[in-house]
Parts: C-alpha cells; structure tokens; sequence
C-alpha cells in the first residue's frame, strides 16, 4: 500500500472520530471533502466493528 491509503488504513478510526466531531458544524459532506475520502468510505468505515472471532475481521455492524 501506498500513499493515502496506507495512511487511511491506520488512521480509520481516527478519521472516522474527526468526521463524526465536525459534522454538526460543517457536514458530513464538507468534512469528507474536508479530509480527502469520501461519504461512502466515512459511512462504511463507521459501520465496521472489530471482530476478534474473524480470522479474517469480515464482521459488520447490523443495523436495527
């Protein structure tokens, strides 16, 4: 991997954290374009949970 996605990579939940800081103030579209990724990628990355039982971490949040 290179470049942003390499950075994107270990970075996730950190971006994930930010969007969800600013988006009250800017939007959730701003504050992607904002950080280069785009709403699909922040929405995507907030669904995904840590699946320790997964060799694979395939597991995703479901939504109720």
């Amino acid at each position: 991997m290179r470049g942003k996605r390499r950075i994107w990579s270990e970075q996730k939940k950190n971006i994930v954290s930010i969007v969800t800081r600013i988006s009250p103030l800017i939007g959730i579209k701003a504050a992607c374009k904002l950080l280069k990724i785009s709403s699909q990628r922040f929405y995507r990355w907030k669904n995904e949970i840590h699946c320790f039982t997964s060799t694979f971490n395939l597991c995703r949040k479901f939504l109720t």
